[in-house]
C-alpha cells in the first residue's frame, strides 16, 4: 500500500480532545490496523513528490517540509500524528514543548508558521 493510501486508511482525523495525537490543526486517531512497522515500510517505499527526504533520519521535520515530500500538508500532519500515536517518533508542537505557558492564539500562530514537527529517534 502506498503512503497516501495508508494514511487515508489508518490516520483518522478527529477533534483534538478525541485524538491519540494533537497536531494543532486537528487530532489524529490511529486506525485499528495501523502499526509503526507498516507505516515505516510505506514511508520507505514513498518517492518524494516535490523533494527527496528521509523523515526517519533523526532530524526534526516540519509539516511544511514533509508536505513537499508527501505532496500535501494535510497528509503530512496526518503522517506526523499517526507516527506519534504509534510511538514511532516524537511529536513537537508548541503545546508539547511549552504546555500551558503558550496561550492558544500563540499556539495557532506558531503552528501556522510551521512549528508542528516530528523527530524520529
Amino acid at each position: 500500500m502506498n503512503l497516501i493510501d495508508y494514511l487515508k486508511t489508518n490516520a483518522i482525523q478527529c477533534e483534538p480532545e478525541e485524538a491519540d495525537a494533537d497536531v494543532i490543526f486537528f487530532g489524529v486517531r490511529k486506525g485499528p490496523e495501523a502499526t509503526a512497522d507498516a507505516l515505516k515500510a510505506a514511508m520507505a517505499a514513498h518517492k518524494g513528490e516535490f523533494c527527496d527526504l528521509n523523515p526517519l533520519d533523526g532530524q526534526e521535520h516540519s509539516y511544511i517540509e514533509l508536505g513537499g515530500w508527501v505532496g500535501d500538508q494535510g497528509a503530512a500532519l496526518s503522517l506526523i500524528g499517526l507516527g506519534a500515536a504509534l510511538g514511532a517518533w516524537k511529536l513537537l508542537t508548541p503545546k508539547t514543548m511549552l504546555g500551558d505557558l503558550c496561550p492558544p492564539d500563540m499556539v495557532q500562530q506558531m503552528a501556522g508558521m510551521g512549528m508542528v514537527s516530528m523527530q524520529a529517534a
